[in-house]
């Protein structure tokens, strides 16, 4: 059994969309939640992609920049379709902020249909193989929230070469962060909890696949 199934078996967990169970999370339910669904990892040296995951937010457009910036990476890959609460295309925004900032088409891949995060990957990886061969990517850099950044790494793996290493420089979206999400209002713990709850499905759907931690990064 995976992890997440393994916890959510042994622990008993109750689904989250009951509004008694959101609201009576106990502390320690709380950290073996944010522990597991926060894999962010120290950015590496080099990377051959820098992938960041569709989000209506700006936030990790200008991340990409500042990671381009340093060398982390010869590519940004930006994914998002149209959003399914705006209408907005994500990528949109984001490649504006990549063009404001100066950085070149050439080091842009751009993926504009997905609608989630299988999506991102596997609808990203035609447009990358565009650039560079699939089979020469080592490693990769993820830019995604901290929630998501497990389900965005197990699903890289699903999808990219075997022996890929991944990394997950997150970011806290809309002041959601590590310590304050279990008191926000419900619909923001269950938008946390989804995350949670989703993983045992999609390994089951063949979506994503379990990562290990290897150093400083994961496989």
């Amino acid at each position: 059994m995976n992890v997440a199934g393994m916890l959510l078996h042994e622990s008993s967990i109750p689904a989250f969309t009951n509004t008694e169970n959101v609201v009576n999370l106990t502390p320690d339910l709380v950290a073996q939640i944010t522990d597991y669904l926060d894999a962010s990892t120290p950015l590496p040296d080099r990377a051959d992609l820098i992938f960041v995951f569709g989000t209506r937010l700006l936030t990790p457009a200008y991340i990409a920049v500042e990671l381009y910036r340093q060398q982390r990476a010869p590519y940004i890959v930006l994914t998002g379709g149209s959003n399914r609460h705006t209408g907005v295309y994500e990528v949109e925004g984001m490649y504006a902020v990549l063009m404001d900032q100066g950085i070149s088409s050439d080091a842009i891949v751009l993926e504009t249909c997905s609608t989630n995060t299988f999506e991102n990957v596997t609808f990203a990886i035609p447009e990358i193989e565009q650039k560079l061969a699939l089979a020469s990517v080592r490693s990769v850099l993820a830019v995604c929230k901290w929630m998501h950044s497990r389900r965005a790494l197990m699903t890289l793996k699903r999808h990219f070469p075997c022996g890929v290493r991944y990394y997950a420089h997150t970011y806290a979206p809309e002041g959601i962060t590590r310590e304050n999400w279990h008191i926000q209002t419900i619909s923001e713990i269950a938008n946390v909890l989804k995350n949670w709850e989703r993983i045992p499905e999609y390994i089951q759907r063949g979506h994503i696949e379990e990562i290990v931690r290897d150093g400083d990064a994961y496989m």
